[in-house]
């Protein structure tokens, strides 16, 4: 299949986009205390997501200028989360920040391509999030928990009771791929139009498809989070695994728990096999949205999405393995 693409010039029109970073992390655990007493401290463009930061994750009734610096400190000075930020600090020292800046406005400049009418994030704000969130909307800008990506497996992980395949893929090398699936979600209603599990199955593939659009280098195993194991395993079943999808109606099926066997997080698809990777409704909607296109290459992606009728999508792509 011929490989889809922007095009360039679709992306040098926004060329002048100018993404902020801001590493609150780093300013709550390394500046004086002294300094750390009024919200006009902070740069202004940063100061509302500063007052999410504080009133979603340290002290939710907080509604002042003057900053909880004893709840700061509190949380700055605990021997747990010190020790997360330091290892925060370890994976993603300034220099490499500074190299994801340029990847991430890279990403995000090709989702702004895809949707011209939509406003990406003037902003990524670096914070530690206590292992409570990857992402966390704040206005104009996104906050992100680098916690969450201290790498592969992190021990730290089992002690805050992460399942192995979570931890699995808590590493740097998902986080731009992770941030487009942010935006993604937070642009999208799912509310409507979601009935049966081809309905969820062509959702999460136009999100799929996004975000290899926006992060092409990355390949399907990030996308998914997959092990190289598992996509031999795909490679190997793939046309039965189809198969058993479409028998007995079932992508019409609009039982809840028949969604959930095939499309739930998890270490697997236990409605298959222990071997079957997770989610592997969502690997063949993203395969039936990429065919799709294959055949229909004059739809972009602002109109892909506006499509809602999954039938239509599944019987004009003739998708088979």
């Amino acid at each position: 299949m011929e490989k889809i693409e922007i095009k360039t010039d679709s992306i040098k029109q926004y060329s002048g986009y100018h993404l902020q970073i801001y590493s609150l992390d780093s300013v709550l655990f390394e500046t004086p205390k002294e300094k750390l007493t009024h919200i006009q401290y902070f740069p202004e463009n940063f100061r509302n997501s500063v007052r999410d930061y504080i009133k979603s994750f340290l002290v939710p009734t907080w509604n002042s200028d003057t900053l909880p610096l004893s709840s700061i400190l509190e949380f700055t000075t605990h021997k747990d989360m010190k020790d997360i930020y330091l290892e925060m600090k370890k994976s993603f020292p300034s220099p490499y920040r500074f190299q994801l800046k340029e990847k991430i406005r890279d990403a995000l400049l090709r989702y702004q391509a895809c949707f011209p009418k939509i406003k990406i994030p003037e902003g990524i704000v670096f914070v530690h999030s206590g292992f409570n969130y990857a992402f966390f909307r704040s206005g104009k800008n996104l906050l992100c928990g680098l916690d969450m990506y201290l790498g592969r497996n992190h021990v730290f992980y089992d002690y805050a009771g992460f399942p192995r395949y979570r931890s699995r893929t808590a590493d740097k090398h998902y986080l731009i791929t992770d941030i487009i699936k942010a935006c993604w979600l937070i642009h999208t209603d799912t509310s409507k139009n979601l009935n049966h599990l081809l309905d969820h199955m062509i959702y999460k593939g136009k999100m799929y498809y996004l975000m290899h659009l926006c992060v092409p280098e990355a390949p399907d195993s990030i996308l998914f989070g997959y092990t190289s194991k598992q996509m031999q395993y795909i490679e190997k079943y793939e046309k039965k695994l189809w198969e058993h999808l479409t028998e007995k109606n079932k992508l019409f099926d609009n039982n809840l728990k028949t969604i959930q066997n095939y499309t739930a997080e998890g270490p697997f698809t236990s409605a298959i096999s222990k071997e079957c990777p997770p989610y592997i409704a969502h690997w063949f909607g993203y395969q039936i949205i990429k065919q799709f296109i294959h055949k229909n290459p004059q739809i972009l992606p602002d109109s892909l999405m506006k499509i809602t009728d999954s039938k239509k999508i599944l019987f004009e792509s003739k998708f088979s393995p």
